[in-house]
């Protein structure tokens, strides 16, 4: 089923196209959402909504403090309805993952012009058999029975945002820092998505956070492992190079006690092979204080790095002693 037949699906519950539309949306991706998600100013339309939810037993709602109502969408019907009869979302989830969800729901809803890849099937669906991939290009995770009897192999299991560009036909990837709990670390993520990354190259890889702060490790961390394939290096690596080709031309006499111990350091700390050759590639068409590939991001028809800073606050799903009060109507499974 598309989104389009889901849609439809759920409003037979008597939902409005708006409200079906949104809680297909909220159900894929998150399978919780905050009343604003569906209506910013939180006014009757949201709360029409709402009240259907609970009338029909298809979600339940939590108080946390400063009365914050967030909903989860757990009632079976719902999902079979949009063929996902076992979606995990239906499962109640832990504060510290509520944060990430929420996060991606709002990127997603943000961004209506992009076709959303929500589910591991979605997901599979598009790149094996849209863009004919084999399936060793997607990244992966094998799982053990607890009686050891086989084992399962699933994809994309962070199920962050992955998306579509219907005019550039650009795959884009995000990747969630909530700032509180994010498995796996950066670098780990695009080593495990390198091999999709290389292999389509029009990707737009996007860090998205609530804070700022990371960005510039993220930045080194994309030149670092895919800066080759994607022609840009990181900050610091870019500043690697260019106090190397400094060296290299002037020498070591003169400089500060400061400036050769970071020289030192970053010695080593670039010294693996990928970085040599890196450097000899940077260094054929370098010029001091100058980066190798000038173009702006959008000329470029392979993988790119960008970041995108969430204005919303999620502070009330960071700690697991947050004050919460659950509502008992709609509670029941």
């Amino acid at each position: 089923m598309n989104l389009a037949d889901q849609t439809v699906a759920i409003q037979t519950f008597g939902y409005t196209h708006a409200e079906a539309s949104f809680i297909v949306t909220a159900a894929l991706h998150a399978g919780y959402f905050l009343r604003r998600q569906f209506s910013p100013n939180r006014g009757k339309r949201a709360d029409e909504l709402c009240r259907k939810l609970l009338r029909n037993q298809h979600a339940s709602v939590t108080v946390y403090a400063q009365n914050t109502q967030l909903y989860h969408l757990h009632a079976k019907p719902l999902y079979c309805a949009m063929g996902q009869d076992d979606n995990r979302h239906r499962r109640r989830k832990d504060p510290f993952s509520l944060r990430a969800k929420l996060m991606g729901l709002d990127y997603v809803l943000a961004r209506p012009q992009l076709r959303f890849l929500p589910t591991e099937q979605s997901k599979c669906e598009y790149f094996l058999r849209e863009r004919n991939l084999p399936p060793r290009f997607l990244p992966t995770k094998t799982y053990t029975a607890k009686n050891g009897a086989g084992t399962t192999v699933r994809f994309f299991i962070e199920k962050y945002p992955v998306w579509v560009d219907p005019l550039t036909e650009r795959v884009g990837l995000g990747y969630m820092d909530d700032g509180v709990f994010t498995p796996p670390s950066f670098p780990t993520w695009l080593r495990q998505h390198y091999a999709l990354i290389s292999e389509i190259g029009a990707v737009d890889v996007v860090y998205i956070s609530v804070s700022s702060k990371h960005f510039v490790a993220g930045a080194n961390a994309w030149g670092c492992t895919l800066g080759a394939v994607s022609g840009t290096i990181g900050p610091e690596l870019q500043a690697y190079f260019e106090l190397r080709f400094d060296v290299e031309t002037r020498g070591l006499a003169g400089r500060t006690q400061e400036s050769l111990d970071r020289y030192r350091k970053l010695t080593r700390r670039f010294a693996d092979r990928k970085f040599q050759e890196q450097y000899a590639a940077w260094k054929a068409g370098a010029k001091p204080g100058k980066h190798l590939f000038p173009r702006p991001e959008r000329e470029r028809s392979g993988p790119a790095f960008s970041t995108c800073h969430l204005d919303h606050s999620y502070r009330l799903f960071s700690s697991s002693e947050m004050s919460k009060t659950e509502k008992p109507r709609g509670a029941k499974r």
